[in-house]
This record gives C-alpha cells, structure tokens and sequence, in this order.
C-alpha cells in the first residue's frame, strides 16, 4: 500500500468516526439531554481530549504528542486547521500519539477517544 492509499483509508476511517458521533450526539439529544449543535465534538461530552498541535517543520516527519488519558485511545481522528493533509502516522500508546504532515508545520485538532 502506498502513501497515497494509507492517507485515503486514514480519512474515511476519520469520517466514519465523525459519523458515528454525531450519530451518538443525535441519540443523546432525544433523551432529554441539552446540547448545542456547537458541542457535537466538544472534549466535556465525551470520554477523551481534544489536542490542538503542529507537525514537524520538515514534511513528512513525525511528531509525538501527549494525551495525558493513561490507556491506549480506541479512536483518533485528526481535522487539520490549515491547507494540507495531516494524518496519523503510527499506533498511540498509553500516553502520546504521533502526527506527520504532508507539508511543513501543519496546524491540527485531534480529538482522542477511549
């Protein structure tokens, strides 16, 4: 598989996650609960955190980034904040994930879910 194919699995895993939270956040708003359209992805309503971070200065090579949750997260996906792919570019473990970028520092929201 060559970079181009991972980068493509990566973004319609992130787009199947986002799905399926606001899938999740549709339920919870039937049952009474009082969310915004705003808080869909908002760290305080769902078991995580949100990491806001820039990738290496140099394209293509890897950042660590701590999520201070002290497992390994379930899920993680990464919404970029500026014009390039970012992505994730290994496993997390219990205590950081790790970020490269198609381009040189590369601003980022991850959002990291038990």
């Amino acid at each position: 598989m060559n970079v181009t194919e991972e980068i493509e699995k990566l973004q319609a895993g992130q787009l199947e996650i986002n799905t399926k939270l606001n899938r999740d956040f549709d339920a919870l708003k039937t049952t009474k609960t009082k969310l915004s359209e705003r808080d869909k992805i908002e760290e305080s309503y769902i078991l995580g955190r949100k990491i806001t971070g820039t990738t290496h200065a140099s394209a293509g090579t890897e950042t660590t980034h701590p999520h201070y949750l002290g497992r390994i997260p379930s899920y993680i996906f990464i919404t970029p904040t500026s014009n390039g792919i970012t992505y994730k570019s290994k496993s997390a473990d219990k205590t950081n994930i790790y970020v490269k970028g198609s381009a040189v520092s590369l601003t980022f929201d991850a959002y990291v879910l038990l």
